[in-house]
């Protein structure tokens, strides 16, 4: 995945590491590398470093996501933890349908 396809206010699932499966929002990019945070272990203030190629782009965004991505807001630590567990919950099992470039198998 490159770079530039992976823009603020994306949120991906981490595919590598002690975090994979884990869904997180992407809040920057600093030296090649993605900022991610999911509120809880990774807050806003103090988000996780972690490479492009070590995470997928998920398509779907929530109703509440897509406001900030127009209204330009910043999200509190609590709503992001709200709004990405209600996007596990409502994940389809295997998760191909969700994410640009995933496969049917699973």
């Amino acid at each position: 995945m490159m770079d530039e396809e992976v823009r603020a206010f994306t949120v991906v699932e981490s595919l590598m590491g002690r975090d994979k499966g884990h869904l997180f929002l992407v809040v920057g990019h600093e030296a090649g590398r993605l900022l991610l945070a999911d509120g809880r272990l990774h807050p806003m203030e103090r988000p996780k470093k972690k490479n492009v190629r070590h995470v997928r782009k998920i398509v779907a965004l929530t109703d509440r996501m897509r406001r900030w991505v127009e209204s330009g807001h910043q999200p509190q630590d609590h709503e992001l933890r709200r709004e990405l567990e209600s996007m596990i919950a409502e994940r389809p099992k295997g998760g191909a349908e969700d994410v640009q470039g995933g496969d049917d198998r699973g």
